[in-house]
This record gives structure tokens, C-alpha cells and sequence, in this order.
């Protein structure tokens, strides 16, 4: 007699089961490793949606505000090239690299001739050298170009009244532009010529950039010799005259022999 077989053949419906479990495991499994990816990627386009929203939004608002945005620009521009022209500008190599600024000479003519407009008796000039105060890019005739400006200054001596300490004070700010600044005054009465000594420290602001044109301010006509030409040193004393020798005094005439009494 045969022996059964010990395995127990699947029916039809267990057969049905275990496909269908098997299918909802592949769909359980397509979701946690496709539609999971698929549902973060999706969240991020639609957040990168609304920031581009945003965005075009704002471009919109600016395009119909677009004749506004361009007067303002034209204007900003306008007032970039109208306080640059007020300024002087430095003296630049070929390469972009600054050599010296404004010359020294330049400041001295100007306080020369503040003091001349005044009646001030300018003694005194100490230079001070320049410093980088500003650092920044605009346009420039029409370019896009990198701007250095700088501060250097003096402080100058002399003496003048009062009347003439406010005609200068009034010609550095009302007379001149106003790239001339005033960092101090002192100021003292003096006593014995019934005026002021005074002391002024100014600044004066230039900038440099590629293609600025450097103008020297013409210097006075001098003439030729060691003395200073612009009078800010003490003049040298004039030498003291050479007393002309004494007169050498005649000879006393002798006295006539006494006559000889008769007897």
C-alpha cells in the first residue's frame, strides 16, 4: 500500500490570498519608496512656487512703477556726477594706482588767497597727510568704476581781528564749495598789536578713480631766489648796517712859542 504524501497541496483561495497580500505589501512598498520621494519633492516645487510667486510679484510691482524707479535712478545719477565735480580729483598712474593726491601747493594757494581776501597776515602752514575715509563703486560717465576718497588738511597760523576771523570763516563756507571744512579754532587776543593770534586746522576731501584728470592750481609768478615766494616764513632780518669808521679828528695845531719878554 502507497504512503500519502506528507505535503499539503494549496487550494485555489489560499493561492488568492497570498497574492493578494503579496500585492498589497508591493503597494505598501511602492509607497514608502516612491511615493514618500515623489510627495517631498512635491512639497519643495511648491514652496519654490510661492517664493518665485513672491518674486514675480515684486517685479510686477516694480515694472509698473517702472518711470518712477528710472527718474529716481536718472536724479541719484545726476547727484552722484554733481558732488563728484565738487571734489577734486587726485592725481592716478596708469594702473589705477594713486601717486600723491593733491598737491600740498594747491592747499597753501588756497589758504594764500583766503588770507589775501580777509586781510589775515598768514604766518604759519603744517601739512597733514592724506587719509582713505570713503571706499565705494558708482557710475561715472556712464561706467561702473571703484571711487577712493580721501581727507587731508592743514593747520595754519597767523594773525587777524575779529572782524576778519569771521570774513574767513564766512569765505571757507559761503565762498568756496564745500569740500573745505573747519576742524578747530583757537584763537588769542594779543594785547600789544590789539589782535588774534589764531590757529585753524581744515580739512579738504578729493577723490581718485580710473580716469580722473588731476588740475593743478596755477601757482603765482615769483621771482627767482631762497626766500620763500609765498611769504609763510618768517622774512629774514635784514643784515645790520656797517657803522662807517670814526673820522680820524684833525691834529691839534701847536700853540705858538710864548714871545720872550724884553728885558
Amino acid at each position: 500500500m502507497a504512503e500519502k504524501s506528507s505535503k499539503k497541496k494549496l487550494t485555489w483561495r489560499e493561492y488568492n490570498l497570498i497574492l493578494t497580500v503579496l500585492g498589497i505589501a508591493i503597494v505598501l512598498a511602492a509607497y514608502f519608496l516612491g511615493y514618500s520621494k515623489y510627495s517631498e519633492k512635491n512639497t519643495a516645487l511648491e514652496e519654490e512656487i510661492g517664493t518665485r510667486k513672491a518674486y514675480l510679484t515684486e517685479l510686477n510691482d516694480c515694472y509698473n512703477n517702472l518711470t518712477t524707479y528710472e527718474s529716481g535712478i536718472a536724479q541719484a545719477k545726476a547727484n552722484i556726477t554733481k558732488n563728484l565735480n565738487k571734489l577734486p580729483k587726485g592725481e592716478v598712474k596708469e594702473n589705477g594706482k594713486k601717486t600723491s593726491g593733491i598737491n600740498d601747493e594747491d592747499f597753501l594757494l588756497y589758504l594764500m588767497q583766503a588770507s589775501e581776501a580777509v586781510g589775515a597776515d598768514l604766518q604759519t602752514v603744517d601739512f597733514q597727510s592724506s587719509n582713505l575715509v570713503a571706499d565705494f563703486d558708482c557710475f561715472i560717465d556712464g561706467e561702473m568704476k571703484h571711487v577712493e576718497g580721501y581727507q587731508t588738511g592743514t593747520t595754519s597760523s597767523g594773525t587777524l581781528n575779529y572782524n576778519q576771523l569771521k570774513s574767513y570763516l564766512d569765505y571757507i563756507y559761503a565762498k568756496t564749495n564745500n569740500t573745505t571744512f573747519v576742524d578747530s579754532v583757537n584763537v588769542s587776543y594779543n594785547a600789544e598789536a590789539s589782535n588774534l593770534n589764531s590757529t585753524i586746522s581744515l580739512s579738504k576731501y578729493y577723490v581718485i578713480y580710473e580716469g580722473a584728470q588731476y588740475s593743478a592750481e596755477p601757482l603765482p609768478n615769483v621771482n627767482y631766489g631762497t626766500r620763500d615766494p609765498f611769504g609763510t616764513a618768517g622774512t629774514p632780518a635784514a643784515p645790520a648796517t656797517t657803522a662807517a669808521p670814526a673820522t680820524t679828528a684833525a691834529p691839534a695845531t701847536t700853540a705858538a712859542p710864548a714871545t720872550t719878554t724884553a728885558a
